[in-house]
């Protein structure tokens, strides 16, 4: 039963980082994970699971590849009905959009924002006015406000003691910030696990009672 948790766990982890971009898309893949344990030789439940030759399913890439499966990792219909609230908490809308994007970083998405925040869509600039903004971004992306401690001794200034303190300042708040959202994600999502296991764990145990207590 350990191993199957991990499992699942695991799984939960790849259906969040492979779909940063998408509450919906998170939500259809971690529910993929419950039908996917749920399913048997008599009722097959992939509809979620990702198709292809590629697909962490089994069954669904056996459709493509032509080998035979066999549902070996499913779990008790009545195991999976006591877990299924985790499954429901696990995929709340609030809990997943704290995982999108500049959040559970996208660097494609966190990008286009530093570029945006500098040079708005919704205003015209000229030419040099865009080079500038996106070499602003750029080095802002890579190494944070203090990198234009760099820009302004290229240009000959030697910026202060106040201003390169100040950036620094700037690039710890940043850093701080994301670290605390990123751990307050990680704790939830790490609390609802461990309620997932707990839940899995006792309705092992109270099977294995009831089984023991037939015995006699």
């Amino acid at each position: 039963m350990l191993k199957e948790v991990d499992s699942i766990q695991h799984y939960y982890g790849l259906a969040i980082r492979k779909h940063l971009s998408s509450v919906e898309d998170m939500k259809r893949a971690i529910w993929a994970i419950y039908f996917h344990k749920l399913s048997t030789e008599d009722n097959s439940q992939h509809a979620l699971c990702p198709l292809g030759e590629d697909s962490w399913c089994g069954y669904n890439r056996s459709i493509v590849t032509g080998e035979f499966y066999i549902h070996k990792h499913s779990l008790p219909e009545s195991i999976l009905l006591k877990v299924k609230k985790v499954f429901r908490d696990l995929t709340e809308k609030d809990l997943l959009k704290k995982c999108l994007h500049g959040r559970t970083q996208n660097p494609n998405e966190s990008f286009n924002k530093c570029i945006w925040e500098r040079i708005p869509k919704t205003v015209f600039v000229g030419i040099e006015t865009l080079k500038f903004g996106l070499m602003d971004a750029v080095i802002y992306f890579n190494d944070g406000y203090v990198s234009r401690i760099k820009v302004f001794e290229a240009l000959g200034i030697k910026p202060g003691y106040n201003t390169e303190r100040a950036l620094l300042i700037i690039d710890n708040k940043r850093i701080f910030e994301a670290e605390r959202i990123v751990n307050k994600v990680s704790l939830e999502a790490r609390n609802k696990r461990r309620s997932l296991k707990r839940k899995m764990d006792k309705q092992n145990l109270d099977e294995e009672n009831e089984y023991q207590a037939g015995k006699y």
